[in-house]
């Protein structure tokens, strides 16, 4: 990594590190284009990646992937931080309806 880069970055940590993610997780986003799926840097929680086609399945475990999809053509763990990011080739301009949940 250049060391300019190197110095910018450590200063954004230094700056935003209270923000960071701490801890174990793994996380499943979905969004109008697509998804992404990440866990922590150190990798304490599965992450599961695999591939058939233009199709991108996500899941902690790969049990799971198979239960959906029987013969993917490829299945990986993601590195540790790394995230895995599956873009839609048109998006689906889809309005999404929140609900406000009273306690």
């Amino acid at each position: 990594m250049p060391e300019n880069e190197r110095k910018f970055l450590k200063a954004i940590r230094m700056v935003y590190g209270s923000t960071l993610l701490n801890g174990p997780f793994a996380i499943i986003l979905g969004f109008n284009g697509g998804m992404v799926g990440l866990n922590d840097r150190i990798k304490l929680r599965p992450l599961v990646a695999a591939r058939k086609g233009s199709i991108l399945y996500l899941a902690s475990e790969e049990a799971g992937i198979r239960e959906v999809c029987e013969k993917p053509e490829k299945v990986w763990h993601p590195i540790a931080g790394e995230p895995v990011i599956g873009r839609l080739k048109v998006d689906l301009n889809v309005k999404l309806c929140t609900a406000r949940i009273r306690y």
